[in-house]
C-alpha cells in the first residue's frame, strides 16, 4: 500500500483562530514527504476529541489538503472545532499547547484518496492523542 510510504513529522498547532465562544479554527502544521508518484488527498476528517473519555470538542476538516507526487514540504491542515464541554475548556486552560496530551483521545474517521484509486475511509476509536502524535513523529 503506497500510503505507508508517506512520512509525517513535526506535527504541531500552528495557530488558533477564535470564531465565537464555542467555535474556533486550528491550523495544524506538519512536515510531510510523499515519495509516491500519485497525488494524495485528505478529503474529509471528522470526529470528537475526548477529555478523560468525555465528549470535549467536535472537529472536522475545514478544507481538503493535497500533496503532489514527490512533495517534501510543510503543510497546514485547517480544522474546525466546536466546544461541547465549555466547563472542560475552562478547566483545561485556553493555552492548547499546555494541555496534558495524556488526558485526551480521539474518536472519528478520515477519508483519503491516492491518485485514481478509490477513496479509503479510516476509523479511529478512542485512540489516545499521545499515541497518534508519537506514531506520526516516528514515521
Amino acid at each position: 500500500n503506497d500510503y505507508r510510504k508517506i512520512e509525517v513529522s513535526n506535527v504541531s498547532i500552528n495557530s488558533v483562530k477564535i470564531k465565537s465562544t464555542t467555535k474556533a479554527t486550528l491550523e495544524v502544521k506538519a512536515e510531510v514527504k510523499n515519495p509516491t508518484k500519485k497525488n494524495i488527498s485528505l478529503l474529509n476528517a471528522e470526529g470528537m476529541l475526548l477529555k478523560e473519555n468525555r465528549d470535549f470538542i467536535l472537529f472536522s476538516l475545514a478544507d481538503t489538503v493535497t500533496l503532489a507526487p514527490g512533495a517534501d514540504m510543510t503543510i497546514i491542515i485547517p480544522v474546525d472545532g466546536k466546544v461541547v464541554d465549555p466547563i472542560g475548556i475552562l478547566s483545561s486552560g485556553l493555552d492548547i499547547k499546555s494541555w496534558n496530551k495524556d488526558n485526551f483521545s480521539v474518536e472519528g474517521a478520515f477519508t483519503v484518496k491516492m491518485g485514481k484509486c478509490p477513496k479509503q475511509r479510516v476509523k479511529i476509536n478512542n485512540t489516545p492523542v499521545r499515541t497518534i502524535l508519537d506514531y506520526l513523529r516516528k514515521r
